[in-house]
This record gives structure tokens, sequence and C-alpha cells, in this order.
């Protein structure tokens, strides 16, 4: 025999259930949270269309000591995919395909235990293929994923998914507080950030020191605020991103004898005209920005799942090993590699937006469990958080700070909440240093103003790539020389610097909170493409006026 696969199913091991579910079966059924328990003789199958569900009841059966994942192999229970199969190799269970009926047009995944054959599928009570999930779904090759269902909104109590194959909005319920213990965000009850981050502080399971900026309120802005400040911060990072893309990772001075000094888009691999088009820097910050508009809030299991929905440009070697631990059943708080690279500060500039008007200590939990989604790393925690509150301050700035703002600032919070983690160059003038982030700042980028050197040969000396002891100083040197003036900015992180796309993407987020949408140069916002996908042109510019309309 075998059982159904729809969405995402959790499939057990049935004498497994009998062996260490408290009261045996008759107890797992009545436990389980949805209406779609389905099982033969040697396994059972619970759906979900949440990845966030998924893990949350997987938590939930590892409480009575269901084991998920030994060496990266199934144990007690597999996650298995309606389009692509199990997330990980399974020893006891063989995933396939049947024709109900024998009829090719009611084709349905199932899964059945190692050693049995299909004479019979099993489906949850009262199930029917017409306008089942099997049917609304489709079946697209395994190598290509995207063409099935993206997440899109959580709406009146179920997520709203787009089906590409019909182009047709399908709606799902999530799981519910079934027996008075729902299985929502995570755990059984719907638990705070503030809740999570605690637990993680208390299992040793972010790598940041829990200083004060963990207790100590923000500021909100005032009564006036100008909401142009936002915009500003929002496309500076869409522009400098866009600028840079072309040309990244080339060395500032081949880069120039190629192209001269780029003050414009430059056609790259994905678009042959000189247009502002995306890459990963972009898509995580707007995707994280629409989720927490469609959630309310940031929910990190949500902007999780969001992560791993679509394809992303330019993918990082950090960023991919997260989606890898995700899609292989992990839960989010365990996906992010201690990668000390730029891919979280790159994206962490929208956590400010829900937060613009609150008193509250929750900007900084919710910065914490953003940047560690992806990174869980002190250097890169710490500088999440050092430069989210910097922007903060600069969204109510009148008028630029004094350039050694920049690094005191920044150092003033990161000295605070970094571990005793020890970091080194990877080359260049200082590659005797071994010691936290905080202090390579501290000591090398008040050196270069002092000795009045050029963003190109600062950038030099510590190199300007992907790796937080590189581009931190390179921003925040940046900042100190030309933060007084938007265009100028992004044109030296463009060009003076390795990887110039996320370099450029974070200056023009701190330049744009400073400066504002006005001070950006209409050709750079009349030339942006506005995407966040290979075509939804103009949706940067949707966002943010979502944003606008609700914070």
């Amino acid at each position: 025999m075998a059982v159904l696969v729809e969405g995402i199913s959790v499939i057990i091991k049935r004498k497994i259930i009998e062996a260490k579910f408290p009261g045996g079966w008759e107890a797992f059924v009545e436990d389980v949270p949805n209406e779609t328990l389905c099982a033969d003789n040697e396994l059972a199958r619970v759906g979900f269309m949440s990845p966030c569900d998924v893990k949350a009841y997987i938590q939930h059966l590892e409480e009575f000591g269901f084991c998920y994942l030994s060496q990266g192999r199934a144990v007690d229970l597999v996650v298995g995919d309606q389009l692509q199969g199990p997330a990980v190799p399974c020893d006891w269970g063989l995933f396939g395909h049947v024709n109900i009926g024998g009829d090719p047009h009611q084709r349905v995944a199932a899964y059945r235990a190692t050693g049995t054959t299909v004479n019979m599928l099993i489906f949850p009570d009262g199930w029917k293929y017409d306008r089942s999930l099997s049917q609304t779904f489709g079946f697209v090759p395994g190598d290509n994923p995207e063409n099935g269902l993206t997440f899109l909104r959580w709406e009146n109590n179920v997520d709203v998914y787009h089906n590409s194959l019909t182009d047709k909005e399908v709606y799902t319920g999530r799981t519910t507080d079934k027996n008075e213990r729902g299985y929502i965000e995570q755990g059984r009850i719907m638990r705070t950030n503030r809740e999570i981050l605690n637990e993680l502080f208390e299992k040793q399971a972010i790598d940041i020191r829990r200083g004060p900026i963990f207790d100590t309120p923000v500021v909100p802005v005032a009564e006036d605020f100008n909401f142009d400040r936002i915009e500003g911060m929002m496309l500076g990072l869409a522009i400098g991103d866009s600028l840079g893309i072309t040309t990244e990772g080339m060395l500032p001075r081949t880069r120039r004898d190629i192209y001269g000094e780029i003050r414009d888009y430059i056609p790259n691999q994905y678009v042959d005209e000189a247009v502002g088009f995306p890459s990963d820097d972009t898509q995580l910050a707007f995707w994280t920005l629409e989720q927490m508009i469609a959630d309310g809030g940031f929910k990190p299991g949500h902007v999780a799942a969001r992560f791993c929905s679509n394809h992303i440009f330019g993918l990082g070697a950090s960023v991919r090993k997260f989606i890898a631990n995700y899609r292989s059943g992990l839960p989010w708080q365990k996906c992010g590699p201690p990668s000390a690279g730029n891919g979280a500060l790159m994206r962490i500039a929208p956590m400010l937006i829900p937060h613009l008007k609150s008193a509250t200590t929750e900007l900084r939990v919710d910065t914490a469990l953003s940047a560690m989604l992806t990174h869980n790393d002190s250097g890169s925690i710490a500088a999440c958080l050092a430069f989210v509150e910097m922007l903060r301050q600069l969204l109510q700035m009148k008028a630029p700070p004094d350039p050694m703002w920049w690094v005191d600032s920044y150092v003033e919070i990161a000295a605070g909440i970094e571990t005793g983690k020890k970091y080194k160059p990877r080359g260049g003038r200082f590659v005797g240093y071994e010691g936290p982030v905080w202090r390579f700042v501290a000591e090398n980028v008040s050196r270069a103003r002092e000795e009045n050197l050029s963003v190109l040969d600062a950038c030099d000396d510590w190199y300007s790539g992907a790796y937080l002891l590189e581009t931190i100083p390179s921003v925040l040197y940046i900042m100190m020389c030309h933060g007084h003036y938007f265009e100028e900015a992004l044109v030296r992180s463009v060009n003076d610097t390795k990887d110039n796309d996320t370099i450029a993407a974070i200056v023009g987020a701190l330049a744009g909170a400073l400066h504002g949408k006005e001070k950006i140069p209409d050709r750079w916002l009349r030339n942006l493409s506005g995407r966040t996908t290979e075509s939804d042109d103009g949706k940067v510019f949707e966002i943010l006026e979502e944003a606008k309309r609700i914070w």
C-alpha cells in the first residue's frame, strides 16, 4: 500500500508511533493538528502547506523522542514534497506517482514503505481528486521547483499562494488550534520574538552577547517624520546594488581599465540594456519588507520560507547553505551557517520600518533574529544591530554627522555585543591582525582618515570583498569621506571596491536614510527596473507604497 503525498507531507513509521508516542496510535490520531492524516499498515502521513508548520510539527514529535535526521538521513520520519519527493535520503521509503484508476489525468504523488507494492493508495477521509491540491498544484520537473506554488501572503487565517501553472491564487488553511494546542510559529502556541530570542540566549544558540542594547527602548520618530527618508534608504539600497551588479567582484583598477568611471547602470548577464537590475541584495531586502507587510511585523519563519521560494540572482555561498539547511527540514533557528560574510548586513535595513513609531526594544530583537537567519555569526549579528541603530538615527538627522560619527557609532554598539570570536584579514596591509571586527574598524578606519587616504587606497589596504572585515571598513570609510553627497558616495562604492554591488547597496541605504529620496539623481530612479524577480517591473515601488500606507 501507499499514502497520498500533497503539499509538504510528514511521513512517519507506524511502528515508531506505537513505540514512542504517549498513548500509542489512538492518541497520535487525536493529536494530529489538521484533517490530512492518512495511513496504511506501515506509514502515516500528515500534510501541510507551510514549511513553518512542518518544522513546528517535527519539533513537537521530537519532544516525544522521535528522531528526524541522523548523519543527513531520515530515521523515524521524513519530509516529502509533492513535486520533489523526500527532502533528505530515506532508506525505508519510496516516493513516486500513481494514476488514480489508471487515469493519467488524475495523477498524484505517493509514498510507500520499501519492500511493499502499490496495490492500494490511502487518502485522508473525505478526500477527492476534484479541486484537490494534486489537481490545482500540477506537476513540474524536479529541477525547476519555482514553477509550482509561491507563497504570497497571510490573509484571513489562510495562506495565499500563486500557482504559476494556472496563473491563479490558491488558498489553503493553516494548521488550526486543534484540541486547544495548535502548532503555529514553531511551537504549539505562538511565541513572541522576544521569547524566541531569550530561549536562543539560554541555549547559547545565537552567536551574540546579550548586551544592554537588547533592553534599551528606541526613540520613535517624530510625528512629522517624512517617509521620503525610508524611500531614500530602500531605493538607495536597490540603486547601489544595481549600479554594481555588472562588475561585481572585479578589482577596482581592472574595472576602471575596462569601463572607465561608472556613474550609471550598464548592461549585464540578465538584461542587455542600461537599466537597474537587482541582485540578491535588493531581492532579500524587499522580500523581507514584503513579508513583514503581509504579516504585520517580523515573523522569522515566514521570512525564511520567503527566501526559499524564488530564484535569487547572484546567490552567495552562505545564503545557499541556509537554503539547503532549510529545505532539509531543519528549524529556521538552526539554518544559518556561522558565516562572517556580508549577506545579512546587505538586507537588514527594512527591519526598521515596522518599528518607526514604537518605543520598545523589539527592533533589536527582530534585527538579531533576522540577522541570524542566514548568518549566525557574532560579527555579522553585531554589525546588523549597529547599522540598524545608525540608520534609525540617520533618518532623523537634519544634516550630515561629523565624519568620526560613523566609526564611533558602529564601535560603541558592536563592542558591547560581539563575543570573543577572533577574525583575521585575508590579506592586505593588516594581515597580522587577529581580533573582533569592531576593534579592526576602530584602529584602521580611523588611521586611514588620519592619513587622508583615498577610498581606493584605503580599501586596497584592507581589501573590499564580501568578508565583514573588508565590507564594514569600506562602507564606513566611504561614508566618512563622501556621506555628505549621495551620488558621490555611491559612485565611489561602485568604482573603488571589489564587492561593489553589496558595498554600494549598504552605502546606498545609509546615504538614502540621511538624504532622502529627493536627493537621489533622477536618472537613477527613472531607469531603475524596480524588480525583485525576473519580470515584476516596478515591484519595489509598490512595496514601498504599501509600507508607507501601513507604517
